[in-house]
Formats: structure tokens, C-alpha cells, sequence
């Protein structure tokens, strides 16, 4: 019944990861003030077709793999499966602590405990939302200082 879980609540991660890389190269109008601040580039508080045009271009256009100006149903798919394995490759790699190629119940609790401590930056068995967000910034700066980015 665990495996079957397991299983399961793999395959729903992988599944939200798809639905994710899909619609991070999908143009849309920003709802999160971050996103929506790097658009408006005169910082006037308004977003103009000029300001999120070039952007969202851009975004569509990554998927281009041979550059000819025209995304085509196989570059998207191209594009999604190289994203899936990599993202396959990491969650394998965060959760399978024995390397054997499967995620135990043991390794979820294990990862799942880590994760919270390492949150929990007071100590103090509960993680506030400030906790949460600087663990999230710092994971994302290793990742990224780790791709050479």
C-alpha cells in the first residue's frame, strides 16, 4: 500500500511539474507583485502592451530549438520531457537517500524531517512563514549558483 502511494503521489508531482514548465513558458498577465514589477519597466505601477510584449515574446520563443522563429508541437514536447527528466533526476536524487531507485516511506519521512529543521532556523518546532521564505530564497540561490547561473 505504501509503494502504491508512493507511486502515486510520484507520479501527481511529476504530473503538477509538467502542468508548471508548461505554463512558466505560457505568456500571462503577472498576479504576484515580483512578477509583476519586473514588467512594468517605467515603474509607473501600470503595465503597457509595449512593456510585456518583448517579454512574453521571449518566453514562447525559448521553446524554439532550432531558432527559425516558429514553435512547433514537437519543440514544446521536446522541451517538456527535458524538463520532466530533469526534474525526475532531482527529486531522485533529494528523496532516494540509498540510491537504489526507489522512495521509501522511511526517505519521505527522512526528507520531509530534514526539510523542516533546516526551516525551523529558531529552533523552535514551527516554522513561520519568514522561515519558510528565507529557506525558499536560499535553495533557489544554491540551485542557481550550482548551474552557473
Amino acid at each position: 500500500m505504501i509503494t502504491r502511494t508512493i507511486l502515486i503521489a510520484s507520479i501527481a508531482i511529476l504530473a503538477g511539474a509538467g502542468s508548471a514548465m508548461a505554463a512558466a513558458n505560457e505568456p500571462n498577465m503577472p498576479t504576484g507583485e515580483r512578477a509583476f514589477n519586473s514588467l512594468d519597466s517605467n515603474k509607473d505601477g501600470k503595465i503597457t502592451f509595449d512593456e510585456i510584449k518583448p517579454k512574453a515574446e521571449k518566453r514562447v520563443l525559448q521553446l524554439d530549438a532550432d531558432k527559425d522563429g516558429i514553435v512547433t508541437a514537437a519543440e514544446i514536447d521536446a522541451f517538456l520531457e527535458k524538463q520532466i527528466e530533469r526534474r525526475k533526476t532531482r527529486l531522485m536524487s533529494r528523496l532516494d537517500g540509498d540510491k537504489d531507485g526507489k522512495i521509501t516511506q522511511q526517505e519521505i519521512d527522512a526528507f520531509i524531517e530534514a526539510l523542516f529543521n533546516e526551516a525551523d532556523s529558531d529552533h523552535d518546532g514551527s516554522v513561520t512563514l519568514a522561515e519558510a521564505r528565507d529557506k525558499a530564497g536560499k535553495r533557489w540561490r544554491q540551485l542557481k549558483s550550482s548551474q552557473g547561473n
